[in-house]
């Protein structure tokens, strides 16, 4: 008896670039991010994303699932969703990637170290 299952069931229903402007033609901070639907889905990532942000926002395919929101800024990566349990975030970056799952946060060091944080406790495991 095999334990993969034999269908594959849809998570995303659709992604769409979006444009994230934080401040407005003033340089002046917003509120609440501008989104804007680039005609040729091509977003130019600046060196300071509180400014601006690419964003891709994927739909879950049913009322129960988290969309997932992905930013791309010019030195990191942010993976983020809104659910209490499993993951919730994930920041890639040159150096390490880190990961909040169930409220605690994992890091992955450059050289194969990793580090969990959870409850003001910090447990570290090396590479070996």
């Amino acid at each position: 008896m095999s334990l993969v299952s034999t269908s594959v069931q849809a998570v995303w229903q659709s992604a769409e670039l979006l444009i994230a402007f934080h401040k407005n033609k003033n340089q002046t901070k917003r509120d609440a991010p501008f989104f804007w639907r680039p005609k040729e889905a091509f977003a130019r990532l600046l060196a300071k994303p509180e400014d601006q942000e690419a964003v891709v926002v994927m739909r879950a395919a049913d009322d129960n699932g988290a969309d997932v929101q992905i930013k791309m800024h010019s030195d990191k990566i942010v993976v983020r969703r809104d659910r209490e349990l499993g993951w919730s975030g994930v920041i890639i970056d040159e150096h390490q990637i880190q990961l909040k799952v169930d409220g605690a946060m994992i890091r992955v060091d450059p050289d194969g170290g990793v580090v969990v944080e959870r409850d003001f406790q910090k447990t570290h495991y090396l590479k070996t």
